[in-house]
């Protein structure tokens, strides 16, 4: 059987840290490793963490997703009133520092920074 991995080498996609319970900007290393009869495909996850980059090792799928794009359809979860609102990403990821987070618009309002724990993705009917 074929094997492709889901994500390219190389990626640059959001980790989730069961440590720090946020996503954290990464880097995923794919390797591909058996046999062409059973082929096994590993994704190994470098994150940037402080100052110093850190592998994590058989990272599982659940806790990789790839980076959100600009002009694409969010969630911001808002503290105050305990919801979702539904937003837009207005930056894209070429502009972002990796601990910044999204500039996401929220409504009319003005664009605001926030934290990617708390940007999920929207899927809108239709």
């Amino acid at each position: 059987p074929e094997c492709m991995p889901i994500f390219p080498n190389n990626s640059l996609i959001e980790y989730y840290s069961p440590t720090w319970k946020v996503w954290v900007q990464s880097t995923l290393q794919v390797s591909i490793s058996g046999t062409s009869a059973e082929p096994r495909v590993t994704y190994n996850v470098v994150a940037l963490v402080g100052r110093r980059k850190q592998v994590r090792r058989s990272t599982p799928l659940n806790a990789i997703r790839p980076e959100m794009a600009m002009g694409e359809a969010v969630e911001v979860y808002c503290a105050k009133t305990k919801t979702w609102l539904p937003a837009k990403i207005t930056d894209d990821h070429e502009s972002r520092h990796p601990r910044a987070g999204y500039k996401v618009k929220v409504g009319s309002d003005d664009e605001v920074q926030v934290a990617r724990h708390l940007v999920r993705r929207r899927y809108d009917d239709g």
